[in-house]
């Protein structure tokens, strides 16, 4: 299901699957003709759990088994795999 909306400064084009999650993202500007994309997938309970950005870094997310976010790592095109967020603790007080 593509969409797409335009502005001043160029295009954008949302695409989702058949659930309505977004699947991709592009951005083209007016003074740049090439297309940034973003590419996103998710679990089975609709949760995030990749994202691949325009420069082809990407992140997984990972999630406890109560549902909750636990983990950010984040894959640099060009460098090593880095931690962003790491096990999460989580207090109820």
């Amino acid at each position: 299901m593509p969409c797409c909306g335009d502005d001043a400064s160029g295009t954008t084009r949302f695409g989702f699957d058949q659930r309505g999650r977004q699947t991709h993202l592009s951005r083209t500007l007016l003074l740049d003709p090439f297309a940034r994309w973003e590419y996103f997938d998710y679990d089975e309970l609709d949760r995030e759990i990749f994202q691949e950005y325009p420069d082809e870094s990407f992140t997984y997310q990972t999630y406890t088994a109560r549902g909750l976010p636990y983990s950010i790592v984040l894959h640099p095109f060009d460098g090593p795999e880095q931690r962003v967020v790491d096990s999460v603790r989580y207090n109820a007080a």
